[in-house]
């Protein structure tokens, strides 16, 4: 719960390539957690499922180190990435 409440504090900023998103009106409500490996550098942590006010899903990948590194959107099932550090998406 301190992750996600660190990750929706971080999405408050203005967007660029190494900060967080802004959360999405209304705020994020949390669904789960768990462990993970990230595909593109087969990073293994923590994935956060969480879901906005408009129904949309999201998954934010945070390394061992408690990195945000990748947040996707779900549509249609599939994991569309929105955001990672260090790329402009």
């Amino acid at each position: 719960m301190l992750r996600l409440t660190f990750l929706i504090l971080c999405l408050a900023g203005t967007a660029r390539a190494d900060e967080l998103p802004p959360v999405p009106d209304g705020g994020l409500v949390h669904l789960k957690n768990e462990p993970c490996v990230e595909p593109v550098f087969n990073l293994e942590g923590t994935c956060y499922y969480s879901r906005d006010v408009k129904g949309n899903e999201y998954v934010a990948f945070f390394t061992k180190q408690e990195l945000g590194m990748v947040i996707w959107q779900i549509i249609d099932g599939e994991r569309v990435e929105i955001w990672r550090r260090g790329a402009d998406v």
